[in-house]
């Protein structure tokens, strides 16, 4: 019983993804701009152009249906509901990433 509870979880969440589409670049971007405070410092940390950068953080805010940055001179200052999914998704895509990078290392073991 508890063998199908457990599939039915997992089934239950990947079909959730499957409805949400995630696009984990999108978050890629965003971590980033969150850590540089600024759009052009992110592009270059990511090795990309700025427009890049723009149009995803757009795309992300289009998906959410949420402002989550407001441009100022300074760089651009994150709203409060970005902060609340900073804290939320950065230590989940950092295992994310930690896991696809074992997994690829185990292949050439």
């Amino acid at each position: 019983m508890k063998m199908y509870q457990r599939t039915s979880a997992v089934t239950r969440d990947i079909e959730l993804f499957y409805i949400m589409n995630v696009n984990l670049n999108l978050y890629k971007y965003f971590l980033a701009v969150m850590a540089e405070q600024s759009v052009s410092r992110a592009a270059d940390k990511l090795g990309v152009s700025q427009p890049t950068v723009s149009y995803n953080i757009h795309a992300l805010q289009k998906e959410l249906g949420e402002q989550l940055f407001t441009v100022e001179r300074s760089g651009v200052v994150p709203a409060p509901r970005a902060l609340v999914l900073y804290r939320r998704i950065k230590p989940v895509y950092l295992l994310f990433m930690q896991q696809i990078a074992a997994f690829i290392q185990e292949q050439g073991k």
